[in-house]
């Protein structure tokens, strides 16, 4: 049967899970666990060792990973980050919002404005939403857990966000460094890089600690970011 994009990075996520639980494993135990090749584990043990995760030495792997700074938002700047991404917004019709602290609160608020709202956060209906236009829209797929929140990725995910046509995306990152844009997760960083390859237009907003730090997963380097509007 044939992998797909979706399934290697399941996969990857998985196994990061895995070497931060057990710490210190081999190639063939995390071969045995994946049910995958040793190709495969080594291969992917080099997008780790680049991130400086793990170290790999003649089968044996050690988990090095420091503790990730929180990905929050703390209430003030919350507050802040809130009237500013939709002042932002300004007249755009169809907005595609990825999962944040803030996505909640936002998609509803934005909802209730007009506009059209399509995000990949598990999020329920407010009371007394009498429109559907007023109902954020989910994009469904496989749903897991990041942090606090439930959202949904994979392929489902993605063409959901090809299809709906945006007029704006905003985006939330965990790192912004001299060299990159990243995400903790893999899962964030392919709905976040296809929010931003299908929107004409983008916002990033930054988690607290994000200024200077590289998370363990690349949605774009920075030099290609082109026009889109970064809030810290």
């Amino acid at each position: 049967m044939r992998t797909t994009e979706s399934d290697v990075i399941d996969r990857r996520q998985r196994e990061l899970a895995f070497l931060k639980q057990h710490v210190h494993t081999t190639t063939n135990e995390m071969a045995s666990e994946f049910d995958v090749s040793l190709m495969t584990v080594n291969r992917d043990l080099h997008m780790f060792i680049k991130k400086g995760l793990v170290l790999h030495d003649y089968g044996d792997v050690v988990w090095i990973g420091d503790a990730m700074p929180s990905s929050q938002i703390s209430q003030q700047r919350m507050e802040v980050l809130e009237n500013t991404l939709k002042q932002a917004a300004g007249g755009s019709g169809r907005v595609l919002v990825s999962t944040s602290p803030l996505t909640e609160t936002l998609t509803h608020e934005l909802a209730d404005r007009g506009f059209h709202v399509m995000t990949n956060q598990l999020v329920l209906p407010q009371e007394g939403a009498d429109h559907l236009n007023q109902i954020p829209v989910l994009t469904g797929g496989q749903l897991n857990r990041f942090d606090d929140w439930l959202s949904f990725y994979g392929n489902t995910a993605v063409q959901s966000i090809k299809h709906f046509d945006a007029d704006l995306a905003l985006i939330y990152a965990t790192g912004f460094s001299k060299r990159l844009l990243t995400t903790n997760t893999l899962y964030e960083s392919v709905i976040a890089r296809t929010m931003l390859e299908n929107a004409q237009k983008t916002i990033v907003f930054l988690a607290d600690n994000a200024e200077d730090y590289e998370a363990t997963s690349m949605i774009v380097k920075r030099e290609r970011l082109g026009r889109v509007q970064v809030i810290s």
